[in-house]
């Protein structure tokens, strides 16, 4: 299991990380500070449905664009401490689909 540690607070950057989780990540854990705002952007030719948590320790808003870019996109917000995994499956136009799972764990 790969773990990736963002050292990032409210309005800083980056210090290691990207600041994007993308599709290539599924699978991974991500480490961030309580407050800290990261993007979840996944691409097509996939659909994906709204991504979903049960933990309150990360709070997710979709992105919306006027025109389709090529990705759907969600803000990740670090809120309380704790973990939080997101899930979500993507759907082609031929039927295949693809899970997507990310772990979440925040900092104070």
């Amino acid at each position: 299991m790969a773990v990736v540690v963002f050292a990032v607070g409210s309005g800083s950057a980056v210090a290691s990380g990207p600041r994007t989780i993308t599709g290539a990540d599924s699978g991974k854990t991500f480490v961030i500070r309580r407050g800290a705002k990261i993007a979840l952007r996944l691409s097509g030719p996939w659909v994906w449905r709204e991504p979903q948590t049960p933990s309150a320790s990360v709070h997710l808003t979709p992105i919306e664009y006027v025109a389709y870019p090529g990705f759907q996109q969600w803000t990740v917000a670090a809120v309380r401490r704790g973990r939080a995994t997101i899930v979500t499956t993507g759907r082609r136009r031929d039927g295949a689909t693809r899970r997507f799972r990310v772990t979440i764990v925040v900092r104070p």
